[in-house]
């Protein structure tokens, strides 16, 4: 049944893998299919490796091959192989690399891969990029996509959205994410639309009456997804508006009660307070003066 040259083995001896890919497109299956069914045969072997104890083969790359055959050849079709042993280790790295310069895995199977074997070198990025042939920065924006919840990185393996909406939501505060997802879904929104909406909810960090130092290290601040990502609002936002809010309003009590001393009464007048807010100009009817003007300018009252 088996020759050095070109061993085959009985579909019904080899089993699944850790196979990193989750979705097998329909469409592209029914592809292969025809195509097995036009050549009357599987022409490139699959690599798969023994399974100790037992008769039994795992696939470590090519389960597309083999499901495509047993569904057009059935379970005593005799799969051309290649026999290796290998490692747990070596077999995921074979079996990333495989998909990923084949039927391309989705690039949220891609961020899980790419976890996994960072965890099997123990944190190293080098190593695991390595050991996946990639770049660092291509492991890098893969681990980067693991913020998306659940939800998103499905809809993603699903081709339910594109890569730009997904590295767009990995700026979302993660309980905000499924509902924004389920609307772009529901209306097809394109990613540069959801772009555009997202922008309008984000704060410019330029204007913060709080020290954004804190901000430099944190995965709403849209500079993270500039330096990873093809989509993103750019660097100096805040894409955490409620956490944004909380800031300014803890940097605000903390000005007013710097100024009891100074003042009888210090008063926080809030916008959801139903006031109309006038504007503050250095001249005209409203006009308060130069002195005054530039006093209430924030490089004044923030230092």
């Amino acid at each position: 049944m088996e020759t050095p040259t070109n061993p085959t083995l009985p579909l019904r001896r080899i089993v699944q893998g850790r196979n990193p890919r989750e979705y097998f497109d329909p469409v592209e299956m029914a592809e292969l299919e025809e195509g097995l069914r036009a050549a009357g045969r599987v022409i490139q072997p699959i690599l798969v490796r023994p399974l100790p104890g037992t008769d039994l083969y795992e696939i470590v790359a090519g389960e597309r091959r083999w499901r495509a055959a047993k569904n057009v050849f059935g379970d005593d079709y005799g799969m051309p192989v290649v026999i290796e042993a290998l490692s747990d280790e070596q077999a995921e790295a074979f079996a990333t690399i495989e998909n990923h310069h084949r039927a391309a895995m989705s690039h949220a199977e891609e961020a899980h891969a790419a976890k996994r074997m960072l965890m099997r070198h123990k944190g190293d990025k080098e190593e695991a990029a390595a050991a996946l042939g990639w770049k660092p920065e291509l492991l890098e924006r893969r681990l980067a996509l693991l913020i998306c919840t659940f939800a998103v990185l499905r809809a993603l393996t699903h081709r339910q959205i594109q890569l730009g909406h997904a590295e767009l939501l990995a700026g979302v505060p993660p309980e905000k994410q499924d509902s924004v997802l389920a609307g772009v879904i529901a209306h097809k929104v394109p990613v540069g639309v959801l772009k555009e909406q997202l922008g309008r909810f984000a704060r410019r960090l330029a204007d913060a009456v709080f020290a954004t130092a804190q901000c430099s290290t944190c995965q709403h601040n849209s500079a993270r997804q500039s330096g990873l990502f093809d989509e993103s609002l750019g660097e100096g936002f805040c894409q955490h508006p409620t956490h944004y809010d909380e800031l300014t309003m803890q940097a605000i009590e903390a000005k007013a009660a710097s100024l009891g001393d100074q003042y009888p009464v210090v008063r926080i007048v809030k916008a959801s307070d139903g006031f109309s807010p006038l504007p503050v100009a250095e001249d005209g009817a409203l006009g308060v003066g130069p002195a005054q003007y530039a006093a209430c300018m924030p490089a004044a009252c923030w230092p």
